[in-house]
C-alpha cells in the first residue's frame, strides 16, 4: 500500500494517480481520500481530461443517491469485461456513522470477492475522511484488501478536517470568511513583528478570530485559537476575557453536538462572569445551558430561558430576549400548546424586527411553519418556509437554510410525495453535515428510513433507524431517539413481528411522555392498537384507538385522527357492521382530503369501493384511488387496485 499526500495545485503531483490507474491491467482497488469539496472536483476534472487518453481507461462516474447501497450499485452498472474502465465510485458519506457498522458498507464488505467480476479494471473510492473511518469500522477486510491510497488536499489546506466540514461547502457567510482572513494576517503580522509583541495582545486577536472561526463553521480552528487565548488570560489574570473565550468555547462544541464539553465550558465561564459583573455574558452562558437541555428536559429548559430572558432585559439585550422567547415557544409547540407558541413566536418576531435581525425574523417565520404542519396545514406551512428561505439565504444562514428543505421534505412526505421528499432531504443533508448539525443530519436520516419503509425496503429503514438513533444519542435528542425507536417498531409491525413491535412501542412512548410530545405518544398508542388489530384483538384495538384519537384532536393531527378514524371503521367491517364501517370510511377520507393526502384518500376510496352498493360506485371509488395514487407516482400501489389478493395493505401511521 502506498500512501501519498498530494498538492493538487502542483503541477505534476498527480501524476501518482494518473500511474496508479493507468498501469492497472485488471481490477485494483484504490482510495482516494479528499480534503474538500473543492479539491475532489479538481481532481474528478482531471481524471474527466484524461479518460480514454493514451493508457488511461474511460472513466465511469458513480454518484450514490440517497439510500442507495454501493454493491447493488455496481452490479447494476453491468460493464462488459473486455473493455477497461476505472470506476470512480463517490456519495459514501450517507452510510458514515462514525464507529457503529454501517449495514451497506458491511455489505460490501461480504461482497468484495466479486467485485473483480463486476468492474474490468481499477475502483476508485473518491471521499473525504469520514468515509475511511467508516470503512476501517465496518469493512475491514476491504480496507485491508486495497491496492494503493492517496490523500489529496491543497497545499494551503490543514492536514486534517473536522467531521463536521467533510462534506465541504464554501464559507456560507462571506462576512464571517473576509473576517477570517482579515484577523489572521493582523495576527501573523503581531507575531512577525520585529519589536516583539505582548501574550495578551495576541491572545485577543485570537479570541476576536476564535468568534469568526466559528462564525465560518471552522471549528478545529477555532477550538485551536480560542484554547490559546484562554490559557493566556488565565495566566494573566484577565478573568472577564477569559469567560469570553470559554463561552465561545462552549458554543463551538454545542455546534458540532459535543454537548458535555459545550456544557463543562459554560459552567466554567458563568461563575466568572459573574465575578467581573458582565450581565450579558452571564445571560448567555444561561441560555446556552438552556439550549442543551431543550431535548430532554423541558422543565429545566424552560428555567433556563426565564432566567436569562429577566437579565437581557436588565441590559437591553434585545436579541438575546429574543431567542429565549423563541425558545420558549418551541417548548410549547412541543408540549402541543399551540396557542402559547404561537404567541411567543410572534412576540420573539416582532422583537428581532426592532433591532433589525432577519436571521432572527425567519426563524420565528420558520416555526410558524411548523406550527402550521403540526396541524396538518400543509399549504400554510410550506408558504412560511418559502418565506423564510430567502432570509436564510441573504445572510447566509446554512443551517436556517437546511432546515427549510427539511421542513419542505416532512411536507412532501406526509403526502407520500416521496420523490419530492428525497430530493429536499438531499438537499438538506450536506448543508447539514457542512454546519456540523448532527440532529439535522439525524432527521434526515431518519426519514430516509420512513421512506424506505413505505416502500418495503426493510433491510434499508433498520440501518436508517440505527444510524440516526445513534446519532440522536450523540446530540442528546431524547424526542428523535424516540422516533427512531417508533420507527423500529413500525418495522418489525410489518414484518408481523408483533412482540417486538409491541416492545420498541413500549420503549418509546414513556420517552415521548418525558418529553411531552403528544404526538409521539399518540403514534406509540396507536401503533399499540394496530398489533392487536392484526392479532383480530378488536377490543384492546378499539381501546386504543379511542385512547390515541383524543391526543391528535388536542394536537391537531388531522392524518392521525383520520388513521383512528379509519381503523375503527375496519373493527365494525370485522364485526359484519358494513353501514358504521361505510361511515367511519366516508369521515376518515373527508379528513384526508382536507389535508391532501393522496396515499390514505387512495386507500380509503379502495376500502369504500369494496363495500360500494352498487357497480358505477364501486368504479367511482376505484377511479378515485387510482388519480390519487397516480398524482404521486405510486405505481406500486395503482397494481393493486385489480389485485383481489391484495384487499388491503396500507401501514398504518
Amino acid at each position: 500500500m502506498i500512501r501519498l499526500a498530494l498538492d493538487i495545485d502542483a503541477d505534476g503531483r498527480a501524476d501518482a494517480l494518473y500511474r496508479a490507474i493507468a498501469w492497472s491491467d485488471s481490477f485494483s482497488l484504490i482510495f482516494v481520500r479528499v480534503s474538500s469539496a473543492a479539491v475532489r472536483d479538481e481532481l474528478l476534472g482531471r481524471m474527466r481530461e484524461w479518460s480514454g487518453q493514451g493508457d488511461f481507461p474511460e472513466v465511469v462516474e458513480v454518484a450514490l443517491r440517497a439510500a442507495e447501497w454501493p454493491f447493488e450499485r455496481l452490479r447494476e452498472l453491468g460493464l462488459a469485461q473486455d473493455q477497461r474502465r476505472v470506476v470512480v465510485l463517490m456519495g459514501l458519506e450517507q452510510h458514515a456513522i462514525g464507529d457503529n457498522v454501517s449495514p451497506a458498507l458491511a455489505g460490501f464488505n461480504f461482497a468484495r470477492d466479486l467485485l473483480p467480476g463486476l468492474i474490468p479494471g481499477p475502483l476508485v473510492i473518491l471521499g473525504f475522511g469520514e468515509v475511511f473511518t467508516a470503512l476501517s469500522a465496518s469493512a475491514p477486510d476491504l480496507t485491508s484488501w486495497r491496492t494503493f491510497e492517496i490523500s489529496v488536499r491543497a497545499e494551503e489546506e490543514p492536514a486534517s478536517e473536522p467531521p463536521a466540514r467533510m462534506m465541504a461547502y464554501e464559507p456560507p457567510d462571506p462576512d464571517a470568511a473576509a473576517e477570517v482572513e482579515r484577523l489572521s494576517g493582523i495576527l501573523q503580522g503581531v507575531l512577525e513583528r520585529r519589536t516583539g509583541h505582548s501574550e495578551l495582545e495576541a491572545a485577543r486577536l485570537r479570541l476576536r478570530l476564535g468568534q469568526a472561526l466559528v462564525g465560518a463553521y471552522r471549528y478545529a480552528e477555532a477550538e485551536e485559537e480560542l484554547s490559546r487565548a484562554v490559557e493566556v488570560f488565565e495566566a494573566e489574570g484577565r478573568e472577564g476575557e477569559q469567560a469570553k473565550a470559554l463561552f465561545w468555547l462552549g458554543h463551538n462544541a454545542a455546534s458540532r453536538s459535543e454537548h458535555d464539553t459545550a456544557r463543562a465550558r459554560y459552567e466554567e465561564a458563568l461563575p466568572l462572569f459573574r465575578k467581573v459583573g458582565d450581565v450579558l455574558g452571564e445571560a448567555d452562558c444561561i441560555k446556552g445551558l438552556g439550549d442543551l437541555t431543550l431535548g430532554s428536559d423541558h422543565d429545566a429548559a424552560r428555567a433556563r430561558y426565564e432566567e436569562a430572558r429577566t437579565l437581557y432585559r436588565k441590559v437591553g439585550g434585545i436579541p438575546g430576549e429574543a431567542n429565549c422567547i423563541q425558545r420558549l415557544g418551541d417548548i410549547a409547540l412541543r408540549r402541543a400548546d399551540h396557542a402559547t407558541a404561537r404567541a411567543r413566536y410572534e412576540d420573539a418576531r416582532t422583537l428581532y424586527q426592532k433591532v433589525g435581525q432577519a436571521r432572527g425574523e425567519a426563524n420565528c417565520i420558520r416555526k410558524l411553519g411548523d406550527l402550521a404542519r403540526g396541524r396538518s396545514d400543509h399549504a400554510t406551512a410550506r408558504a412560511r418556509y418559502e418565506e423564510a428561505l430567502p432570509l436564510y439565504r441573504k445572510v447566509g444562514y446554512i443551517l436556517g437554510e437546511a432546515n427549510c428543505f427539511k421542513s419542505l421534505g416532512d411536507i412532501a412526505l406526509d403526502r407520500s410525495d416521496h420523490a419530492t421528499a428525497l430530493a429536499r432531504y438531499e438537499e438538506a443533508l450536506p448543508l447539514f453535515r457542512t454546519v456540523g448539525s448532527v440532529l439535522g443530519e439525524a432527521h434526515c436520516i431518519r426519514r430516509h428510513g420512513d421512506i424506505a419503509l413505505e416502500r418495503s425496503e426493510y433491510p434499508t429503514a433498520r440501518a436508517h433507524y440505527e444510524a440516526a438513533r445513534a446519532l440522536f444519542r450523540k446530540g442528546d435528542d431524547l424526542l428523535g431517539e424516540a422516533n427512531c425507536i417508533k420507527g423500529l417498531g413500525d418495522l418489525a409491525l410489518e414484518r408481523s413481528d408483533h412482540d417486538t413491535a409491541r416492545a420498541r412501542y413500549e420503549e418509546a412512548l414513556p420517552l415521548f411522555r418525558k418529553v411531552g410530545d403528544v404526538l409521539g405518544e399518540a403514534n406509540c398508542i396507536q401503533g399499540l392498537g394496530d398489533i392487536t388489530l392484526r392479532r383480530s384483538d378488536h377490543d384492546t384495538a378499539r381501546a386504543r384507538y379511542e385512547e390515541a384519537l383524543p391526543l391528535y384532536r388536542k394536537v391537531g393531527d388531522v392524518l392521525g385522527e383520520a388513521n383512528c378514524i379509519r381503523n375503527l371503521g375496519e373493527i365494525a367491517l370485522a364485526h359484519g357492521e358494513k353501514d358504521t364501517a361505510r361511515a367511519q370510511f366516508e369521515q376518515a377520507l373527508r379528513l384526508y382530503q382536507r389535508i391532501a393526502e393522496p396515499s390514505s384518500i387512495g386507500w380509503t376510496h379502495k376500502r369504500l369501493a369494496d363495500l360500494a352498493p352498487t357497480d358505477a360506485l364501486r368504479q367511482h371509488h376505484l377511479d378515485a384511488a387510482r388519480a390519487a395514487w397516480s398524482s404521486i407516482g405510486r405505481n406500486d400501489l395503482l397494481a393493486k387496485l385489480d389485485d383481489p389478493a391484495h384487499p388491503d395493505e396500507e401501514a398504518t401511521e
